[in-house]
């Protein structure tokens, strides 16, 4: 997203009086919904990210996108703490996207998407002219330089693994080829292990112990995240969120004796128990809530079992937001639908409560 140059503070952070008299409706930052797609925004505005020059406690544009707005904002604000220059800034920015998109001549490193490089790199236009070393000073990055900016369609990546060698292998959920040079973290919480490794040209990875956790990341790709359960099972007898994915291996267990909480970490990638063949899942005295009501939803919050599924005596399966659990078949969606699944014997009574 780009602001063009439209004069000296042309956009306040909030709606506002302006402290040149224009007035602002409609057009704050506050206004943003970014709906869990969080932006890059780059501005060539005079004194959008002035922090040190606010005026009437309200912050500036760089300080309220990166940091005040909650759910509204973004990671990143490139812009300028004093003025911009016709004539110049546009060139600015054209090199800072020619070095995002690896256009050829392009000043730095071809496969740079990190936002302080690529910053940075824009900013090697003539640095002995003037106004390209004005704006060396005044253009500035709000956000972490490390950071990679995508700049493609988002991809899915599909992960499968191997508790045998403790390996995984990742490919792209479309067209189901390896994916090569993505980052992957391993960690056990337990042993309190953890390591780094980088994926062959085959998409594998190989950690060096038994681990439980693993996430993997790569430029233009939704990151990935699982737990998966060890040897011996575990048993959980406190309440948890869980925010990605639970892997139930085959001769593996898990145990719940307390509330768990569904949920998400990023967009379109809902919390699921996942049981395997071979796997067992036994739950007693627990509520199990599925809470991933924002963002665009897909299958939302799932218990999908291929192998043993026990329910003891007292089981509630929630949901909020209107959503509700597709086990139940035939059952319209109600909002503060509780659904309580008492197992005596063989006879399961359902009893439906509704407000």
């Amino acid at each position: 997203m780009t602001i063009p140059n439209i004069g000296y503070r042309s956009l306040d952070a909030y709606d506002t009086e302006h402290p040149a008299g224009i007035i602002e409706v409609g057009n704050g930052l506050d206004n943003l919904n970014s709906d869990g797609k969080y932006s890059t925004l780059y501005s060539i505005s005079c004194s959008v990210a002035a922090f040190d020059d606010e005026r009437q406690r309200i912050p500036c544009m760089g300080r309220t996108f990166t940091s005040i707005l909650e759910k509204k904002g973004g990671p990143a604000f490139l812009g300028n703490t004093r003025y911009g220059w016709v004539g110049w800034s546009d060139r600015l920015h054209s090199k800072f996207l020619n070095i995002l998109f690896q256009v050829q001549n392009a000043y730095g490193q071809y496969n740079c998407t990190n936002a302080g490089v690529a910053e940075f790199g824009s900013k090697m236009l003539s640095p002995n002219d003037y106004y390209s070393r004005y704006l060396s000073f005044s253009h500035n990055l709000f956000g972490d330089p490390e950071m990679p900016i995508w700049t493609e369609q988002p991809k899915q990546i599909v992960l499968s693994y191997s508790t045998q060698n403790n390996s995984i292998h990742v490919v792209n959920a479309e067209t189901n080829l390896s994916i090569p040079n993505a980052v992957v973290h391993f960690w056990n919480a337990s042993s309190a292990q953890s390591e780094l490794r980088v994926t062959d040209s085959n998409g594998n990875a190989v950690c060096s112990f038994p681990y439980t956790d693993v996430c993997v990341t790569k430029v233009n790709h939704i990151p990935l995240l699982k737990h998966i359960v060890p040897q011996g099972g575990e048993i959980c007898t406190t309440n948890q969120d869980i925010k990605y994915d639970v892997i139930i291996p085959s001769g593996r267990s898990l145990t719940i004796l307390a509330d768990v909480n569904l949920s998400m970490l990023s967009k379109n990638r809902n919390a699921r128990i996942i049981v395997e063949d071979g796997g067992s899942l036994y739950i007693d005295s627990a509520t199990i809530t599925g809470n991933a009501t924002s963002y665009d939803q897909v299958d939302g919050n799932a218990i999908i079992v291929y192998g043993d599924l026990v329910i003891g005596d007292y089981v509630v399966f929630s949901s909020v937001g209107g959503l509700y659990w597709d086990g139940l078949k035939g059952i319209p969606p109600k909002k503060s639908l509780i659904v309580i699944i008492i197992v005596l014997i063989t006879v399961i009574y359902v009893v439906l409560l509704s407000t």
